[in-house]
């Protein structure tokens, strides 16, 4: 069925039904747990109730023995470590099943398997650990003081890493101030909750001598690299597919254990296994996020302007880094975007990520800008408090002026256009902020009080190179891939490396090409989050679909549209500059050829094209 026409056409702004949803509306979607192979055995971890204990032994009865497997058992398996440029940085090794401690409520110890979930809790129940209980590290600010436990104990200490972000002159910005604001703020662990939590299925495929690993993530490419890696076998002989997500917000963007189990296991046993997370799982061992906590002073003058800021942030990151960025990334965000759309020329900022024995922190809708936005907002309400001003003057007062776009801020970040004022001051109107006031005056007949808040922020998104080179990542995602592949029918296949997750790509993504090319939306297939189909790419995160594999779709489409155009114009005998590419034809000066035509000659009739063309496929 064609997706309904609007004003724009099909393409680029055009209002068209999704076409996923159908799929999804009359739940036919395939997610991990709607699959279905032969002799399939469910997964059940045991794992640990303590926050930090020694290992002492692990008994297995009798009965159960073939169905639990512990580290010792999966020899294959390496540690997960993450490899990093950042000076000073620690990165624990992470065995994915617990070895001689464990370091969270939640660690992995044992994999117990079963033909059903429920046989296979009750294989787990009846394996015994004697656990050494341990002092835990709880609170991060307390982590560093000298004598406290210690979650990894070459370390000496619980720090990850130690940075320092600013610049200009804070000690000149201090001795100008007239006042002077200091204030503590804590933003609380989180978890991402995505309606589908994570899910693996593995097995091992003898006619292609593979392991095929299905994954609720939004990386595939990139967890094959990491699976291979720890399991010391060759990429070729490993084929991760991620059918549909539901959701992922971060938390499905990096490589955890679970996965490096199931395709041990698939490995080693002679059929498939799967696990499907539930929500107690999720929340003690997916991906936490946030856990911050500032200590800000803020200095300015009587009118307001701030003159300087500095602050230390205390990141609490848990017991060990998920691959492949760790978790040196948050706090080195937070401190980086913390100014906000301010004109802050004094700054200095301290981060310090602490190892505590909580599960480990990872990427989660706004990575350490929550955080840093909070912080500097509050305390833009406090300076306006102290002056006993507006805080919405003060905000606009503060703000970077668009006279000064393009603008760099004290922390090099780029800004490359806004009028932040300007968004303030309609806010306000659209507000009643005036009449708000009055209201706040007079006071309300039954004693409520009535507030109203503002809160500006800045974001980035689709992190190129630059910002992952600053945080010192081994693996720097700085591009997408697309293949753009014309049929001899005159459809489209479009096969990309992005991870659609509920953000509508498969629709988007064709909206783009038919922008391009002129080809309905209805005649394109978008296929990604096979590692065997699609080209390399780093997945679905931060905002960047769009704008890496939109652009990836862009560029390849129109190498695509300039064969089609040769080819076109060698069918309609006229030169190449005097043709267009439009509804799905090549327009000439005296005719038209269909790009279906086109690519039946191409594809099956090489006579037919000009010296020095191949197949009508084209990759960018």
């Amino acid at each position: 069925m064609n997706p309904p026409v609007s004003k724009q056409g099909f393409g680029i702004g055009a209002s068209l039904s999704r076409r996923e949803d159908d799929r999804h509306l009359r739940g036919r979607g395939q997610f991990v747990s709607d699959i279905r192979l032969p002799g399939l055995a469910e997964v059940v971890f045991l794992r640990s109730p303590h926050a930090h204990a020694r290992l002492r032994s692990i008994t297995v009865p009798a009965s159960a023995r073939g169905r639990v497997f512990i580290a010792a058992d999966l020899p294959q398996m390496q540690p997960i470590r993450v490899v990093t440029q950042a000076t000073g940085a620690k990165s624990p090794a992470w065995p994915p099943l617990a070895t001689d401690k464990v370091r969270y409520v939640g660690e992995a110890i044992a994999a117990c398997i079963a033909p059903s979930r429920a046989e296979a809790e009750d294989v787990a129940a009846s394996v015994e650990i004697d656990f050494e209980v341990l002092d835990a590290v709880v609170h991060a600010p307390a982590a560093l003081s000298p004598g406290g436990p210690l979650v990894h104990d070459q370390w000496g200490d619980n720090l990850f890493i130690e940075r320092a972000v600013g610049g200009g002159d804070i000690e000149a910005a201090a001795r100008e101030a007239a006042i002077t604001i200091r204030r503590e703020y804590r933003m609380r662990r989180q978890s991402g909750s995505p309606l589908e939590g994570r899910a693996v299925l593995a097995y091992r495929d003898y006619r292609l001598d593979e392991v095929v690993v299905y994954v609720s993530t939004q990386t595939p490419h990139t967890v094959r690299v990491a699976i291979a890696e720890t399991l010391g076998i060759e990429e070729r002989r490993l084929r991760v597919v991620a059918p549909d997500v539901g959701g992922g917000f971060g938390p499905k963007a990096r490589l955890y254990p679970e996965e490096v189990i199931l395709a041990a296991l698939a490995l080693k046993l002679d059929h498939p296994v799967r696990w499907i997370e539930d929500r107690t799982e999720h929340l003690l061992t997916a991906a936490h996020s946030r856990d911050h906590q500032y200590k800000l002073t803020a200095y300015a003058n009587r009118d307001g302007r701030i003159l300087g800021i500095e602050t230390d942030i205390v990141v609490d990151a848990g017991a060990y880094g998920l691959w492949p960025q760790g978790p040196y990334q948050e706090a080195n965000m937070a401190a980086r975007t913390l100014p906000g759309p301010y004109t802050i020329e004094n700054y200095r900022a301290r981060t310090f990520t602490i190892a505590t024995n909580k599960g480990p922190l990872g990427p989660y809708r706004g990575v350490g800008r929550p955080g840093a936005t909070f912080a500097i907002e509050r305390t833009i309400d406090e300076v306006a408090r102290a002056l006993g001003r507006d805080p919405v003057d003060v905000r606009i007062a503060n703000m970077i002026p668009t006279a000064a776009m393009p603008y760099v801020s004290v922390t090099g970040m780029h800004y490359d256009t806004g009028d932040y004022a300007a968004c303030v001051r309609l806010c306000a109107e659209l507000l009643g902020v005036a009449s708000i006031r009055e209201r706040q005056r007079r006071g309300e007949p039954d004693g409520r009080l009535v507030g109203v808040g503002f809160a500006s922020f800045t974001e980035q998104t689709a992190h190129g190179a630059a910002e992952f080179a600053s945080r010192g990542a081994a693996i720097i995602p700085g591009y997408e891939s697309c293949t753009a592949r014309i049929l001899t029918d005159g459809s489209l296949v479009l096969m990309v490396a992005i991870q659609s997750h509920g953000q509508g790509l498969e629709t988007a993504l064709s909206q783009i090409a038919y922008h391009e090319l002129g080809i309905n939306p209805a005649s394109i297939s978008v296929r990604h989050g096979d590692t065997e189909t699609s080209p390399f790419g780093f997945g679905t995160f931060a905002s960047r679909s769009m704008v890496m594999s939109g652009g990836a779709v862009a560029r390849a489409s129109r190498s695509l549209r300039e064969k089609l155009m040769r080819i076109g114009a060698h069918l309609l005998q006229c030169d190449v500059a005097a043709v267009t590419c439009a509804g799905g034809s090549v327009l000439g000066p005296n005719g038209s050829v269909t790009i279906a035509e086109i690519a039946k000659v191409a594809l099956c009739g090489w006579t037919g094209c000009p010296p020095g063309s191949s197949r009508c496929s084209r990759r960018s």
